[in-house]
């Protein structure tokens, strides 16, 4: 399947090609391989139909494989005890982070806005961090005006 080693490829897999291959047909556009004689379009012929749907079903074959390895890898990952997804907790910087947080909470000369601006974080994460610093039962809800 050389079409996708080509200097100007279309598809970067056989899923995308099918992907790429249904807009095609959608919009009313045909499409002739200059370096593939087999996939042309233009023509109304049962042979390019023909190679267009093989494509399609490799396309299917190759997702299906694809999840059904990833689904063997993680089973086999959990097997053998490996925790999966993000770490729990918080990086040293976002520590660090949290603390600066509920430092600027406690001196209460900073708005939330400032506090946020200052330290580079998100509202959300402001006070997930003030949450992390044991600041729960002291925080007010933040309101939308």
């Amino acid at each position: 399947m050389s079409f996708f080693r080509t200097a100007h490829r279309l598809a970067r897999s056989l899923i995308h090609f099918n992907k790429v291959m249904n807009e095609f047909s959608e919009k009313g556009i045909k499409f002739k391989s200059i370096t593939e004689p087999f996939i042309d379009t233009t023509e109304t012929s049962v042979h390019s139909s023909f190679i267009v749907n093989i494509f399609a079903s490799l396309a299917e074959l190759e997702r299906d494989i694809i999840i059904e390895r990833t689904k063997a890898g993680l089973e086999s990952a959990r097997n053998r005890g490996a925790i999966l997804g993000a770490p729990k907790g918080l990086s040293s910087e976002n520590k660090k982070k949290a603390k600066l947080c509920a430092y600027y909470f406690k001196e209460g000369i900073l708005k939330v806005d400032d506090i946020c601006n200052t330290v580079g974080i998100s509202k959300g994460t402001y006070y997930t961090y003030l949450e992390y610093e044991g600041l729960k039962g002291k925080i007010r809800p933040y309101k939308k005006v």
